[in-house]
């Protein structure tokens, strides 16, 4: 038996927020300098990590955060947007 997925229908799911409402976003990179000491080549390395980032702001969206455990503060977008149990996303600064 092959491993089907589920078909979703998504035409009623809201669009991510930032900024107060559904907004663009991008793609991009930040890179994580790894020590020479912890590098497997024994070498200083720079390792990317792909972030999504708000057009509007330049910032990560809160409802993106968990991704990135150590983000620092100043790169967080100053919104707050909860994602309700019902599915909903509720935004307030």
């Amino acid at each position: 038996m092959e491993n089907q997925k589920p078909k979703i229908d998504i035409s009623g799911a809201p669009w991510a927020e930032c900024c107060g409402g559904p907004q663009f976003f991008e793609i991009t990179y930040m890179f994580k300098r790894i020590s020479a000491i912890i590098s497997p080549s024994g070498k200083e390395e720079y390792l990317p990590i792909e972030m999504v980032v708000c057009k509007k702001c330049g910032k990560v969206p809160a409802w993106a955060w968990s991704r990135y455990p150590d983000l620092p503060e100043e790169l967080k977008s100053q919104e707050k947007t909860i994602l309700t149990s019902s599915g909903d996303l509720f935004s307030h600064k």
